[in-house]
């Protein structure tokens, strides 16, 4: 009888009274369209670009400049002249905002004990054009003067004036008349 009534009401239709004692009814089925989620997001197209218009800035030629440089009788770039010339212009410091101070316009005369012939004077304009006071007043050299002792032992051992010149400062230490004034008379 079982495979008439099957036979009969085919599957997929509800079965008959007789059959629900032995089966549980299956669940009605409702409407799941509003409930179904796509698994991912619909593809948007990406947003056009916006406009972006950037300016290309050509590099200076670094050797080249570098080339024209004001030179002594030994070669050597002459930087103080080529500030005062306006042919370069130190930055204040590596960062885009940084500020600079007006160079101190102040000479100190070092003169070593019983060699005035040794006698430098020391340009505080020629320094603070390039770098700021504190740059050597941390440690380097004393505020007061005559405090800190300086001798060419040191500055060849790359102590004192050694720290940038003969590294990253021209004069080199052994160029004596560059300081050393009344040695090049």
């Amino acid at each position: 009888m079982l495979a008439v009534e099957v036979a009969l009401t085919g599957c997929g239709t509800r079965p008959p009274a007789w059959i629900s004692p032995v089966f549980e009814e299956p669940p009605a089925r409702t409407s799941d369209a509003g409930n179904k989620r796509p698994r991912r997001p619909p593809y948007r197209p990406p947003a056009p670009p916006s406009e972006v218009v950037s300016e290309v800035v050509a590099l200076p030629d670094w050797s080249g400049i570098y080339r024209t440089l004001p030179r002594n009788e030994d070669g050597q770039v002459q930087w103080v002249k080529a500030v005062a010339d306006k042919l370069i212009e130190p930055k204040a410091g590596i960062e885009a905002d940084a500020k600079g101070d007006e160079p101190t316009d102040l000479d100190v005369e070092l003169v070593p004990k019983g060699q005035p012939e040794f006698k430098v004077v020391f340009s505080h304009k020629v320094h603070t054009t390039w770098m700021a006071c504190d740059s050597c007043h941390t440690g380097l050299f004393e505020m007061e003067h005559g405090k800190t002792v300086i001798t060419m032992d040191k500055i060849n051992a790359g102590a004192s004036c050694g720290v940038c010149h003969g590294k990253v400062a021209a004069p080199e230490p052994a160029a004596c008349p560059a300081c050393h004034k009344e040695m090049g008379k």
